[in-house]
């Protein structure tokens, strides 16, 4: 060793040791962040699940100068939707050893272990609880069922064609056909009832009750957008159709799209690349989010009025267009995330002390029909 440190055989200076820990494990995660600013946690939910009504089909309208008689008819319209609720947790326990270690706080004690056990434990859940946003209920049906739900397509639209007609995904067509299944309803068009009765999905016109329960979802790689067919060409375009197509539908509450959560990689850094500074703008004080990685000097892209952005867990090669008066994460606790009664809890058989915190609840997603997806994320 060192002069300094050994003289004459004997140790005479020891290491300075930093008090506490550097936490290098959270990731720019907006999935807790933003629902918060729109205020759309909802607490102390109860019942076996919850169901809520969706009007998808309107009067039939008649041509009618004052002088025919009427024969009215019952209008069909309301399906009914259920979820049930799911959760989370996270533990972590401290034997009897351990906790006699850190029993005194001293000179000798770097890290106070146990009286950082709880808050540790419910920032570590808020992560996990955060990816729930877009799970895939149907295929994790012990999360809470996020976007991926409701996003599932095999076939496209048919460009151009003279009706909405579905065909093998095809590179020349921008819109994906959905088939899936969401709180009980499918997202396939016209599956209760419903016509197009002008143009193609992407142009024409049709009932309520033909796509009211059915997500827009972008091909970001057609070539309908441009001639390569890849994503740095043709992000604007996508984005700008899959906005003005969910636009058609009249969100919760009126106003548009909030923003869209994009793969940072794969999608976010290639639009970054694509649009220079003065397309950008400042954030503004309902996104000032310091926390969770966005601060007042950072700027995200706007896009027709949406801001574009990225978050951690957004699935590879996605984005998601969101409103958020369209969302709500119902809570069955009186706090978003809540430690057991007793915990930390002394266990004697194990000679530990444990500590649980917890999730209880679901995702609501208003319609899948106020959403829009884009996907990257195929081959043809």
């Amino acid at each position: 060793m060192p002069d300094a440190y050994v003289r004459g055989g004997t140790a005479t200076t020891i290491r300075d040791y930093i008090k506490g820990a550097e936490n290098l494990t959270s990731r720019r995660r907006l999935e807790v962040a933003l629902p918060k600013k729109f205020g759309r946690f909802k607490y102390n939910c109860g019942g076996d699940g919850f169901s809520w009504q969706a009007e998808f089909q309107q009067a039939v309208a008649q041509d009618n100068d004052g002088t025919q008689s009427v024969t009215p008819t019952s209008v069909d319209r309301y399906r009914q939707a259920f979820l049930d609720y799911q959760g989370g947790l996270d533990h972590d326990r401290i034997t009897k050893r351990e906790m006699l270690k850190n029993a005194k706080p001293s000179d000798a004690q770097i890290v106070d272990v146990l009286g950082g056990m709880t808050d540790k434990l419910l920032r570590d859940l808020e992560d996990h609880f955060c990816s729930s946003f877009y799970n895939d209920g149907g295929a994790t049906t012990t999360r809470p069922s996020g976007t991926r739900t409701w996003a599932a397509y095999t076939q496209t639209f048919q460009n151009a064609a003279t009706t909405p007609t579905a065909r093998t995904a095809n590179a020349a067509d921008p819109l994906a056909y959905p088939s899936d299944t969401y709180a009980g309803l499918s997202t396939i068009v016209a599956n209760i009832a419903g016509s197009w009765t002008s143009g193609d999905y992407r142009t024409g016109t049709g009932t309520s009750s033909y796509d009211f329960w059915s997500p827009i979802i972008i091909r970001g790689l057609s070539t309908y957008f441009s001639s390569t067919g890849t994503w740095p060409a043709n992000c604007v375009e996508a984005i700008k159709l899959g906005t003005m197509l969910n636009l058609r539908q009249k969100p919760a509450d009126g106003g548009a799209l909030d923003c869209y959560l994009m793969d940072a990689t794969n999608m976010w850094f290639p639009l970054s690349n694509r649009l220079d500074a003065k397309e950008r703008v400042v954030v503004s004080e309902a996104w000032n989010m310091p926390h969770y990685g966005m601060d007042q000097n950072q700027g995200v892209i706007m896009i027709d009025g949406v801001k574009c952005t990225w978050s951690y867990d957004v699935p590879t090669s996605e984005a998601y267009g969101i409103n958020w008066k369209s969302v709500q994460f119902r809570s069955m606790q009186p706090t978003l995330f809540q430690l057991d009664k007793k915990s930390p809890e002394w266990i004697s058989r194990e000679r530990s002390l444990i500590c649980i915190a917890d999730y209880l609840g679901q995702w609501k997603f208003r319609s899948p029909r106020d959403f829009t997806h884009i996907d990257i994320d195929y081959s043809n």
